[in-house]
Parts: structure tokens; sequence; C-alpha cells
């Protein structure tokens, strides 16, 4: 795991041209102690999303796409969402406006990964 983690920052870093964010995000949330340990060893921060969307579903509608993120997110919340399903204009596209208007009017503010873990002022 250890040599799949360098060699996917070395293809990525080719690709790119910058240095890849050292954080992580396993696949399914497939993640447990041991896989915790060696991602660390390699110095990046395990990240996993706290509210599921379901919107990768063949069935998911933008409704009930909104529904889940607002029923379900709280300060802190990283919600997890698709771009690459058959649905997804539809599912994850249709219900962003919506969460977003939302989430604003709640005083909620959108933030990246590295903003979200840097220390409290």
């Amino acid at each position: 795991m250890a040599h799949d983690l360098q060699d996917a920052a070395t293809a990525i870093e080719h690709a790119t041209g910058a240095p890849v964010a050292r954080s992580f995000t396993p696949y399914a949330a497939a993640i447990d102690e041991r896989v915790r340990a060696i991602v660390a060893t390699e110095g990046y921060l395990p990240v996993t999303w706290t509210v599921s969307t379901a919107d990768d579903k063949p069935d998911a509608i933008a409704d009930g796409v909104c529904d889940r993120i607002m029923d379900n997110v709280e300060d802190g919340s990283i919600v997890e969402l698709h771009l690459d399903e058959q649905n997804s204009e539809a599912s994850t596209g249709g219900a962003l406006p919506q969460v977003i208007t939302d989430l604003r009017a709640q005083r909620y503010h959108f933030v990246t990964i590295p903003d979200l873990i840097q220390p409290c002022s």
C-alpha cells in the first residue's frame, strides 16, 4: 500500500506539475487501523466524508440528494458527492444550487480540506 501511495503521488505530480495534497480518501470509505497507520506513516492525512448523499445510486434524484445533505450536515461536515456517475448531472448537479443556497442561508461557509484542518485561531 505504501508503494501504491508513492506511485500515485509520482503520477499525479507528473501529470499536474504540482505536488500532491497530503490527504488520502479511501475508496468507498474502506479504511481500518492498519490502513490509517500506513497512510500516516507515508505523511498523508486520512480524510473521509461525514455526509453520504447516495448521489451515485442509479435512482438518485436531486431532491433526495438535497434532503440527505440538509438533514445531516453540521459544522465541519464533509459531504460526499459524485461527478462520474451516469445520472450525476441530474442528481448531484440538480441538487447543488439548492444545497448551496440553503447552506449559505444557514450561514455555512464552504472551505477546502486544507482550510478545514487548519488550527483554530
